[in-house]
């Protein structure tokens, strides 16, 4: 923190920087605590200082900014709670119904491969119809698997993307209302490695 930063175009090195928005060198004189009077060579009060006005504006600018933040803190943490709930009905629904399907599946594939079995061994000798129940069941369980893996994988690509477009067009909001956003501020605090 820059804060006896001299102000573009004043002679005077002291100046604080009124263009920095974080300069913590506070505006005009400012009591220590240490009971001192007022120096003599003190300039008069007002000349650099902002109206009350402004500063009433800028506080108020600044409260906004953190409600913001503040609201955007307590969005995310919703909308990852919700999207854990989400993904909890999902994987219960998938579990139900899987459960069901597979139950289904496996009884049918079970018979089809005990009929297969039989068949093939009562038709050894005079035909191959158990090679057509072996294929059959065969087939249903990797179509089982494959639509599974492709429904999970569609799901979470499509909820990612959703949240991933929500936050982004929050950001820009916040960079179009307050000239940076949260995870810029973070950056600048040192709070977040790049």
């Amino acid at each position: 923190m820059d804060v006896h930063t001299p102000r573009p175009g004043s002679a005077d090195p002291d100046a604080p920087d009124r263009t920095d928005p974080y300069s913590y060198r506070p505006y005009g004189h400012v009591d220590t605590g240490a009971g001192h009077p007022r120096p003599a060579d003190a300039t008069a009060v007002g000349s650099d200082q902002p109206s009350p006005r402004e500063a009433f504006a800028s506080v108020a600018s600044k409260l906004s900014e953190i409600a913001e933040y503040a609201n955007l803190y307590v969005t995310a943490k919703t909308d990852a709670f919700k999207a854990t709930m989400r993904n909890v009905a999902v994987f219960a629904a998938l579990g139900i119904v899987g459960l069901i399907a597979l139950g289904a599946l496996v009884v049918t594939s079970v018979v089809m491969l005990c009929l297969g079995i039989a068949q093939g061994i009562g038709r050894l000798l005079w035909g191959h119809m158990w090679a057509g129940y072996l294929i059959t069941s065969l087939l249903l369980l990797g179509l089982l698997a494959g639509g599974v893996i492709f429904g999970l994988k569609m799901i979470g690509k499509a909820s990612k993307k959703a949240l991933v477009k929500k936050y982004e067009l929050r950001q820009r909001d916040q960079r179009e209302r307050f000239g940076h956003d949260a995870a810029d501020r973070a950056i600048a605090e040192g709070k977040v490695d790049v």
